[in-house]
């Protein structure tokens, strides 16, 4: 039987002599009430007779009868525990586990409910748990009918594993429970049986998270690859002020050199990851025509993976002499390392081509952070300070190398992609051909390789050279006045750079994306959380980077956590007022008579392509907008408490900031032009290119076995222990 009826297994071998568990507390209130008056007995012989009714009805598989005639009792006798028990099995006979479950926790929570009863209803709450677990998870796992059948999303076959792997977790807990109130033999194999089963749930959780993040990875490697220099940067600024300022206490320094190696290997074997995956890519061959004898020839992507992952090897080496140096407490020659780690990604990332949007709107994001750094200073140690470490402290009188500043390298870093981008615009417009003449007023299918387009874009970034060169020097000498002036060209000169492509709502969207985006890692930096809710390759394979480098900045710096957050909250404010005044511009370019689009799909609205898009876009700036003020509250709330806690992963404020991330990225991609969206039922079918070749019968029939093979695999790895009775018919 899936679950337990009657007495315990006790009071079952006397079940010859022994009343049922419904009628045994009908006696007992019997007992209790007759003292009372001969009106109570005469209440409490009906509520006997209702409840052996109840219980005949049960015994005849008549489940819904008996579950009226339960609750009638239960009004009658003040909802026993008893009662409520027994209407849980009917619930759970009639299919209903939920209320079922609802009324087993209410009875094991009550102060009342005899321990045999308490441990049944624990008992009981495992086992539905952990059968809803495992359909769930054979539903899951089932093979497609028709090879052609499209696959289920990555994200969401993970999320469904982890809610998989978690409710066995509440199962295996419920039946922990009912063994410590009464050990049994039965108990202790269901939970042996769940955690085997959720331990190869795990298992395909890993591997299912490992193959999407090297998908995404492999599909985006230059994002991939700028969040790990941002987070090996942000590692050298902490031991950079542990250089300039150790901890006094020797157990504090210890610790924080423990971290540092930690947080070192951690990024070491993420860059070693991201290494092997460039090195052992293979393009798709889009043909088979060529003879299986002749030699393969590398693709153009895939010789500029192979040449990333060789640059990748000399920053390897720095991180392993990085944590050697740590462990022997030489953190100067720590530091110098951990730099030379740093070019060595640079110059890895260097050899990835730039788009000439995202590019710009992320160094307009970074230039007006630095505009924001050197407005603030007011003594010589805050030219030391460092945007991607917060407000932290600068001890009083420290000392540095001018040009080895977080300010100096994030300026120099603006100036050399700027110049990348001039040099690599020039030379697109020096080979590409003359944009296509089209219908008067439309944009080319690809601005980007418009020749007049990187002429100009070439002009203006060229014009950055002077000011960027002004701007280093007047930080290296800390004057202030010149410093802000010549940032505040360069910034001019990037709006007007940015001011050459077309679509200005779709660059204020990428700028907003590139700007929650890091706002998302910073806050999951500093909370330290290694969950995390961001759906990106990023997001699950840098979690345990930032853990560490949160761990790391507390054991050096020791910030207020209502510090952290307020500042956080500063730059989210910032967001969601750029967010709404977009939304706003969206919002006009919809005429007042426009009907939303059709929700239902395959359909067609009556309101043009660009003007659905418009409404499809302002509908998730909306909702990102409501994403964005929940995070605010959160970090208000970190404020108010001085705590991190609801800035982690199961506080409000990672999980708003992951949606309004995510209801950004799908109002930039409402806004794609036509072209570059998948066609729609029966539109511009014809337009599309006919498969190369069409699956005959056999390959139906070896795909097929193929995935019945997996499927057979997969049980018997998860279902090699074979259960009780007790449990059979899971």
């Amino acid at each position: 039987m899936i679950a337990r009826l009657g007495p315990s297994p006790a009071a079952a071998a006397l079940r010859g002599t022994a009343p049922s568990l419904s009628v045994r507390c009908l006696l007992f209130l019997g007992i209790v009430v007759s003292s009372a008056g001969a009106g109570h007995a005469v209440r409490a012989a009906d509520i006997g007779s209702v409840l052996r009714e109840a219980q005949a009805e049960y015994a005849q598989s008549h489940f819904e009868q008996a579950l009226k005639l339960y609750r009638q009792a239960a009004d009658m006798a003040g909802a026993d525990a008893s009662v409520d028990y027994n209407m849980g099995l009917c619930h759970l006979k009639l299919g209903d586990g939920d209320k079922a479950i609802a009324l087993f926790e209410g009875v094991a929570s009550r102060a009342d409910t005899r321990p045999a009863v308490r441990r049944d209803a624990f008992y009981n709450i495992g086992v539905v748990r952990v059968t809803a677990a495992r359909r769930r998870l054979e539903k899951l796992l089932a093979p497609a009918t028709q090879p052609s059948d499209p696959q289920p999303d990555e994200q969401k076959r993970i999320e469904e594993l982890q809610a998989v792997a978690a409710e066995l977790l509440r199962g295996i807990l419920a039946l922990r429970q009912s063994q410590r109130i009464e050990p049994s033999p039965d108990t202790e194999q269901n939970i042996r049986a769940a955690r085997i089963m959720r331990r190869d749930v795990l298992g395909l959780v890993k591997k299912a998270t490992e193959e999407k993040a090297k998908k995404d990875m492999l599909d985006d490697p230059r994002a991939y690859l700028d969040a790990l220099i941002r987070e090996q940067v942000r590692q050298s600024g902490i031991t950079r002020l542990f250089v300039m300022k150790p901890p006094e206490d020797p157990v504090l320094a210890r610790q924080a050199r423990r971290a540092a190696i930690r947080l070192q290997r951690q990024t070491l074997e993420q860059v070693g990851t991201f290494a092997d995956h460039l090195a052992q890519f293979r393009e798709q061959a889009k043909t088979t025509s060529a003879p299986a004898t002749q030699a393969a020839v590398q693709t153009p992507r895939e010789t500029l993976y192979y040449a990333v992952a060789a640059k990748l090897k000399p920053a390897g080496d720095a991180m392993r002499d990085a944590c050697a140096f740590c462990l022997d407490g030489q953190m100067d020659s720590a530091y110098r390392q951990q730099r030379q780690a740093v070019e060595a990604m640079r110059t890895a990332a260097a050899m990835f081509p730039l788009e000439p949007a995202q590019a710009l709107a992320r160094w307009r994001t970074e230039q007006a952070e630095l505009i924001k750094l050197v407005s603030g200073i007011e003594s010589e140690e805050h030219w030391l300070r460092d945007p991607l470490l917060g407000d932290v402290f600068v001890p009083p009188g420290a000392h540095w190398d001018a040009k080895d500043t977080a300010v100096y390298d994030m300026q120099d870093q603006i100036g050399k992609g700027l110049a990348r981008l001039a040099a690599q615009a020039r030379s697109i417009a020096a080979t590409s051909r003359p944009a296509a003449s089209g219908s008067p007023g439309q944009a080319p299918e690809n601005p980007a390789l418009d020749r007049e387009l990187n002429r100009k874009l070439a002009d203006v970034l060229e014009k950055a050279a002077a000011p960027q060169a002004e701007c280093l020097a007047a930080i290296a000498g800390r004057r202030k006045a010149q410093a802000l002036a010549a940032q505040k060209r360069i910034a001019e000169i990037i709006d007007a750079a940015l001011e050459l492509f077309p679509k200005s709502v779709e660059q204020r969207l990428a700028e907003l994306i590139v700007r929650q985006a890091r706002l998302n890692a910073e806050t999951q930096a500093e909370a330290g959380d290694t969950r995390p809710t961001d759906r990106s390759a990023d997001a699950s394979l840098m979690a345990r980077v930032r853990e560490l480098t949160a761990k790391l900045k507390a054991a050096v710096f020791r910030t207020k956590p209502s510090e952290a957050a307020g500042a956080i909250a500063g730059r989210q404010r910032d967001i969601r007022q750029e967010t709404v005044a977009v939304a706003a511009e969206v919002k006009k370019k919809v005429p007042t008579n426009a009907t939303p689009p059709p929700a239902a799909p395959g359909t067609h609205g009556t309101q043009p392509p660009q003007v659905q898009a418009y409404i499809e876009a302002g509908k998730h700036l909306d909702k990102a907008d409501l994403e964005m003020a929940t995070a605010i509250e959160g970090l208000e709330k970190a404020v108010i408490e001085n705590s991190l806690k609801p800035m982690q992963s199961e506080g409000p404020v990672q999980p708003a900031q992951a949606n309004a991330l995510e209801e950004l990225k799908k109002a930039l991609a409402a806004l794609q032009p036509p072209e570059n969206k998948p066609p729609q039922d029966g539109q511009d079918r014809q337009k599309q290119p006919p498969p190369q070749k069409q699956p005959d019968k056999q390959d139906v029939r070896r795909e097929l076995e193929r995935q019945d093979n997996e499927r057979e695999r997969a049980q018997r790895e998860l279902y090699r222990m074979k259960p009780r009775e007790v449990i059979k018919d899971w």
